[in-house]
């Protein structure tokens, strides 16, 4: 998490992309695909050269970028439990000077941070200019998923919102995609639901069980590679449902 806005409490980060909830069941298993497979294009060869970890928390990927021979750099606006950040300093802030003049760096990767930072102008400005000019910027944030790590929790963009505050930081999209589909949308909804019963008495206890089951039911769906083979959950209306957004940027170049 990377965020001013006031005192940030702390909370138990992520050291590996598992899922450690029902909701989390098809969002983190797909973001750990995407971020590497975007890792692999994009920054598969470091060379020594600096790579920022921006909102680092648990450090889920300090091994994949060391593995690619980046020099690891971490960037958080606290330190985890058991993780020693390079930096301490907000995204939508001042950046530490020390961490200014470590870079400029060729890969930064901001994954699921971006929904916790208030000021996006200053953040996205922020992210460009500690991004050296042959650098690429590897961003997600979620569109569909729950409320977390509150009261620092801001933001639910579309790629629409991605796409146009980092062109106006002066960076180019590369890449934009929207991750997951209706199945994966379904299940993350129904894994942060709860069913409990709501009013005493027979009715209450049977529709209460009715529902538990059709929730379990949802999951074993959602969870089918045979019934998502043979059944699209597209959005209705003028636009999909997706998970989260994947972006991929670099600096504009100068004419």
């Amino acid at each position: 998490m990377l965020g001013g806005m006031g005192e940030r409490p702390v909370h138990l980060e992520r050291r590996e992309y598992v899922p450690r909830a029902r909701q989390e069941e098809w969002i983190v298993p797909l973001l750990q695909r995407e971020i590497a497979d975007s890792m692999n294009r994009y920054g598969s060869s470091g060379q020594g050269r600096p790579a920022l970890d921006a909102g680092c928390g648990g450090q889920p990927l300090r091994k994949d970028i060391e593995a690619r021979g980046w020099r690891y750099v971490s960037l958080d606006v606290i330190a985890a439990p058991g993780v020693t950040p390079d930096f301490l300093g907000a995204l939508d802030e001042e950046i530490p000077p020390d961490c200014r003049e470590r870079g400029p760096y060729g890969l930064i990767m901001c994954t699921e941070v971006l929904e916790h930072v208030a000021d996006w102008p200053r953040a996205w400005a922020n992210l460009a200019s500690l991004l050296s000019d042959d650098g690429v910027l590897i961003v997600t944030c979620p569109f569909v998923y729950p409320l977390h790590e509150e009261p620092h929790d801001y933001w639910r963009p579309t790629t629409h919102a991605v796409k146009t505050w980092a062109e106006a930081s002066g960076l180019d999209m590369v890449e934009i995609r929207r991750l997951g589909d209706g199945w994966d949308v379904l299940g993350t909804v129904a894994g942060a639901c709860k069913p409990q019963q709501a009013t005493r008495g027979a009715w209450g206890w049977l529709l209460t069980r009715i529902v538990k089951w059709l929730r379990r039911v949802t999951f074993a769906l959602c969870s089918s590679t045979t019934v998502r083979k043979h059944v699209t959950l597209s959005g209705t209306g003028s636009g999909p449902l997706y998970l989260s957004n994947l972006a991929i940027a670099r600096k504009r170049v100068r004419a």
